[in-house]
Order: C-alpha cells, then sequence, then structure tokens
C-alpha cells in the first residue's frame, strides 16, 4: 500500500466510522483520556484527529512489517489488502499450547 492510497483509505475510514457511537460509549463508561487540561472523555474530533495519528503510526510499522497500533481505545492494522479500524472495549487473546 502506497501512502497516497493509505490517505484515501483513511479518508473513507474516518468519513464512515461511527464516532458518534463511540463517544456515546466513551460517556457512558466515563472512559477519559488524559489532555493537556486534564481527564476528561474526548470529543469526537479528537478522536477522529488520534486515529488519523494511528493511521500514520500504523503505516510506519507497516513498512517495517507490523502494521499495527493501538491507542485510546482505538485500534488501527493495516497489511496489503485491508486496513482495519476499531474501537474495542473489551477482548481476549489466549495461547493454547499442544500438550
Amino acid at each position: 500500500m502506497t501512502k497516497s492510497e493509505l490517505t484515501k483509505v483513511m479518508k473513507t475510514a474516518l468519513a464512515g466510522f461511527d464516532f458518534k457511537k463511540v463517544h456515546e460509549v466513551m460517556k457512558s463508561l466515563n472512559w477519559e483520556w488524559l489532555h493537556d487540561d486534564g481527564l476528561y472523555v474526548p470529543s469526537i474530533k479528537a478522536m477522529e484527529n488520534n486515529v488519523k495519528v494511528l493511521f500514520k503510526d500504523a503505516y510506519n510499522s507497516y513498512k517495517e512489517g507490523d502494521g499495527y497500533t493501538a491507542s485510546g481505545g482505538f485500534e488501527v492494522q493495516i497489511d496489503e489488502n485491508k486496513v482495519l479500524l476499531r474501537f474495542v472495549v473489551e477482548d481476549i487473546k489466549l495461547e493454547v499450547k499442544n500438550a
């Protein structure tokens, strides 16, 4: 994926992602971020700006082979054929070793 392709995908993701729903969830959970002037639930604009930074970080990570970054509940994952943007409230990953 090129940087110009990423820019297009990022714009599409930002336009299609339901930041309003995430904002409502964050308010109901009192999920606060640390800002320069204290802790509070971020605005939709602050969430969008955070996601833009995550896209750039994930792209740099993608060029180095990983393509993943996360912050504030948001995750961005980039590979050759897809981009994933999600907001995670709860998750678990277990590794099961063969006996």
